[in-house]
């Protein structure tokens, strides 16, 4: 399946939707990190996106997304202002959604009419999805949180078990 074809078997209101915010996504620049390239002030969008989270997962320290094997795409406006940043893992067929840093809306001197941090947050993923897509993964993983945005986009729950027993 293509990208394309996603988007056309979305419902009529999620695929305007989607078609207004990869619109509004054509003001941002994503790229991937080089190795080392993660920095303070994209640890910083990370704090900042913990800080305000209702459910919190572990707090991660600097040094895992310095030195953990992953790929990083930060996302930039057009006037070079970082503005996200996001984790993906690689896992044999699966692609991973694992953290993410986010401004704040009025943040980066952006006025929240232009470009309001639930929008970020949908380029997000959907540029994973499109990256999923394209890069040929069976299944792509957006993890345990924000599920109604996620569901925006056409994701389904997942349950999983763990079974435990003791010796003693």
């Amino acid at each position: 399946a293509s990208f394309e074809e996603y988007m056309a078997a979305l419902r009529s209101k999620y695929r305007r939707d989607r078609n207004l915010n990869l619109k509004k996504a054509s003001r941002l620049r994503f790229a991937r990190l080089e190795e080392g390239g993660f920095t303070q002030s994209h640890y910083d969008l990370y704090l900042s996106v913990y800080r305000r989270a209702e459910e919190k997962l572990d707090l991660m320290p600097f040094e895992y997304f310095r030195t953990f094997e992953m790929e990083i795409f930060e996302i930039r406006d057009l006037a070079g202002r970082l503005l996200a940043f996001f984790h993906l893992r690689e896992m044999d067929d699966e692609l991973h959604f694992l953290y993410v840093g986010f401004i704040k809306d009025g943040e980066a001197g952006i006025p929240d009419h232009e470009l309001r941090s639930v929008d970020i947050y949908f380029d997000i993923l959907v540029f994973i999805l499109r990256h999923g897509i394209e890069q040929g993964f069976e299944k792509i993983i957006f993890g345990p949180t924000t599920e109604e945005a996620k569901g925006k986009i056409g994701c389904s729950r997942e349950s999983r078990y763990v079974y435990i027993t003791s010796g003693n």
